[in-house]
């Protein structure tokens, strides 16, 4: 199991986090958190409550709870369960950048699972799917018996290759009126076009400008529900934020922090791989990428100053193989932002450590 600590969980950013929104009349700046981690301070599914508004499922039989840092949903054969969020993100965007980790398992035989996300307008947080009507973008997962998972275009109905273990989803979706340019998880410079979508799994893309549901609407709440079937889901590392526009030479536009990231290998061999932390230096967030071959591999990731001394914990615990992502927003484990300066990265994953320098130069 993998404890993340992180002080302030999935509620709407208004400043603290991060710099300012996209401006909706075309001036770029750098992303806004609009939401973070979907589990509560108090690490429990009730708390994450708070944060999702409603977390249902429609029989006993059926289960939500936390583990470790996510959240997993249990669902029986049949049930239904659901993730609502339906207060208004503030400010209401008009581009999103969702990144989340997921596993699914444990399908039944001749069983499988249907899961939608939604992010649209004006939804309830009824253990019920949303109409398209009021849905601006869509992600479909599908799961059959065993183990492994399926991404579905939910407007052209095609499906993605299967993938197994926890992998990283990256999805980022345009409403700003305009085509842009963004830093994908490769470390390549792509476009998006207005309503339009991209869809990676990892590094591969998987759906590449993909029409919205309904190009006319807007993106203020949220709803994540299993319509039928059986299986374990777990999420976790669920982050929701503005797409940070990019130059055409990969450098964030009207940020002083270069964005890209160099591409992170494959594991092979039993090995493990381990990206550099980037932007570097940085004044909003920082990203640090890793990969893990084997299960339960140990993991301990944490930033220090240069007296030693550990200011914050990003991941430490036991994780599964797949593709990871955690990130560092210049707050310590005790909520507090810390002074700006030089401060180091320090990953032991298994057997294997690095140590990164890191220039964190505030807000």
């Amino acid at each position: 199991m993998i404890t993340l600590s992180s002080p302030r969980r999935f509620r709407v950013w208004l400043g603290p986090l991060a710099a300012l929104a996209i401006a909706l009349c075309g001036a770029p700046a750098r992303a806004l958190v609009l939401v973070e981690d979907a589990i509560g301070e108090g690490g429990t599914a009730e708390s994450a409550s708070a944060r999702w508004e409603a977390l249902a499922v429609s029989s006993a039989r059926s289960h939500i709870g936390n583990e470790g840092g996510g959240l997993t949903v249990d669902l029986a054969a049949g049930d239904r369960a659901s993730f609502s969020r339906a207060a208004d993100l503030s400010p209401t965007p008009s581009t999103v950048l969702c990144t989340f980790n997921v596993a699914v398992s444990a399908i039944a035989q001749d069983r499988s699972s249907t899961q939608v996300f939604r992010m649209g307008w004006d939804f309830g947080t009824s253990n019920a799917d949303e109409p398209d009507a009021r849905t601006y973008v869509a992600l479909g997962l599908q799961a059959s018996e065993g183990e492994g998972f399926q991404l579905r275009d939910m407007v052209g109905g095609r499906v993605s290759a299967i993938f197994h273990g926890t992998q990283a989803v990256t999805w980022a979706a345009n409403n700003s009126g305009r085509p842009l340019l963004y830093t994908a998880p490769d470390g390549r410079v792509e476009s998006i076009g207005n309503d339009r979508m991209d869809v990676w799994v990892g590094r591969e893309k998987v759906f590449d400008d993909i029409l919205a549901v309904t190009p006319a609407g807007r993106i203020t709440d949220l709803k994540w529900f299993w319509g039928h079937g059986s299986g374990t889901t777990r999420l976790d590392r669920f982050e929701i934020r503005t797409l940070e526009e990019t130059s055409a030479s990969g450098a964030a536009v009207a940020a002083a922090e270069p964005a890209t990231l160099d591409p992170m290998p494959e594991p092979a061999d039993g090995s493990i791989a381990l990206d550099r932390p980037a932007p570097n230096p940085f004044s909003g967030a920082m990203r640090f990428a890793y990969a893990i071959p084997g299960h339960g591999t140990a993991v301990d990731i944490g930033v220090f100053d240069i007296a030693g001394r550990r200011a914050r914990t990003l991941a430490r615990g036991r994780e599964d193989a797949g593709l990871y992502q955690v990130r560092w927003d210049g707050l310590g484990d005790d909520g507090k932002r810390v002074k700006q300066g030089v401060y180091f990265l320090r990953a032991s994953i298994g057997a294997t450590s690095r140590v990164s320098r890191v220039v964190y130069l505030s807000n």
